[in-house]
């Protein structure tokens, strides 16, 4: 058994990863990680938002999506399962995006709005800041939508997150504090500092990196960090004034964007993996194998997940029902959580591209240690997990589709 998981992954599983410098797609907003540091003449919030309204009507002005008819059902009850198509087509870059995009807004006109600022975050985030920033420009300002219309402007979201460089960094590092073991003194201990503390903790770059970001979690208290340790206040004013000694201004204002559009404290880590990415300097681009797509009703597959009702309900008859799952998972108390952690774990070595670097691989590893960890399974035991999800798509897929039936 291999003890080093991404070489595991990059090995054994069948979507291999292959190391090597790519180029994003061009587009004309392409702004990687590498290049948003020479946009020192955006210095303000009117400044920002005039370059982003100059870039949305230049780039969807000659956007004509092509809306296929959705095979699948539309309706309120569907939301969820629309959803987590939106954000899987996303990270798939898949072309299904288009018409669920559709089928979301007809299922709730308003919830798209809310749900791609996140996506932009988890799934794109630092690969181009400058997608994340129209993004979130373009969901915020009600008057965007009705100018371009609900469906297209959907659409072309989608489209825009799908073919960027994807990077999932920040969400891993919002996860830390919350999943680790090993952080739960640390959770303890920033709620028990002053603002001043935590923001000094925050600002630190001789701080372990989980630290940090529990202390920005912290900070940031209840009204936007969401669910806090131990709920808390916190003082949103000082966080701003620690993020605008960290990082240059765009990113300072997809932090500040993000906190005011979402529900959760993820935004805390985004200027502390710039600043991680920055210093560390050896930032590369990874391109690993474009998966296979495979719809169910006209929606991806992967969508009957952990995150939707049909989904969980298809991972516990897999569980069941596929002797090799069976045989690994035994009798544990968390089936469910480790099945979906594995499926998603294999799914990941799926991305077309994404950034890289020593440092991240380290965190992810982390992060899914701590999230195995806290569900009960030793790491060995996980591996065995996901190399029989890794060999046994076909039952998977089976039972995803036998849900909907």
């Amino acid at each position: 058994m291999q003890d080093d998981l991404w070489d595991y992954l990059g090995k054994r599983l069948s979507g291999s990863i292959q190391r090597a410098l790519v180029s994003p797609v061009p587009s004309v907003i392409s702004g990687t990680l590498l290049k948003i540091g020479g946009s020192a003449s955006i210095s303000s919030d009117t400044e920002m938002r005039q370059f982003l309204d100059a870039v949305l009507e230049n780039v969807i002005r000659d956007y004509c999506p092509d809306f296929r008819t959705l095979a699948g059902p539309v309706g309120h009850n569907y939301k969820w399962r629309y959803s987590s198509a939106y954000q899987k087509a996303v990270r798939r870059n898949d072309p299904s995006v288009t018409a669920v995009a559709v089928a979301l807004n007809n299922c709730d006109p308003a919830y798209i709005w809310r749900r791609a600022p996140t996506i932009a975050l988890e799934d794109v985030g630092l690969g181009d800041p400058w997608v994340c920033a129209l993004v979130l420009h373009a969901c915020r300002f009600s008057k965007l939508r009705a100018r371009h219309g609900l469906d297209k402007l959907g659409a072309f979201l989608g489209e825009l997150m799908g073919s960027a460089v994807k990077d999932r960094l920040s969400c891993d590092s919002y996860c830390l504090p919350y999943f680790h073991p090993e952080l739960a003194e640390v959770r303890a201990a920033v709620d028990d500092m002053s603002a001043d503390e935590r923001a000094d903790l925050y600002r630190s770059d001789h701080t372990p990196f989980g630290s940090r970001v529990a202390a920005g979690i912290s900070l940031a208290g209840p009204r936007y960090g969401g669910d806090v340790f131990s709920g808390s206040g916190g003082s949103p004013d000082q966080l701003a004034e620690a993020v605008e000694g960290l990082v240059p201004y765009p990113i300072q204002w997809l932090s500040r964007q993000y906190a005011k559009m979402a529900r959760d404290g993820m935004f805390v880590s985004l200027p502390l993996v710039w600043r991680q990415l920055i210093s560390e300097g050896q930032t590369q681009l990874v391109q690993g194998d474009v998966p296979k797509r495979s719809l169910i009703e006209g929606v991806l597959a992967a969508t009957f997940d952990g995150h939707t009702q049909e989904g969980r309900r298809a991972l516990a008859y897999f569980g069941k029902a596929c002797a090799p799952i069976r045989k690994v998972i035994g009798d544990v108390a968390n089936q469910n959580k480790l099945i979906a952690l594995a499926v998603f774990t294999v799914d990941s070595t799926l991305l077309d591209r994404y950034l890289s670097s020593p440092w991240a691989t380290e965190l992810y590893k982390e992060n899914l240690r701590g999230e195995v960890l806290a569900a009960g399974f030793s790491m060995g035991q996980f591996y065995d997990l996901a190399e029989a999800v890794a060999h046994n798509r076909d039952d998977l897929h089976h039972a995803r589709m036998r849900v909907m039936r």
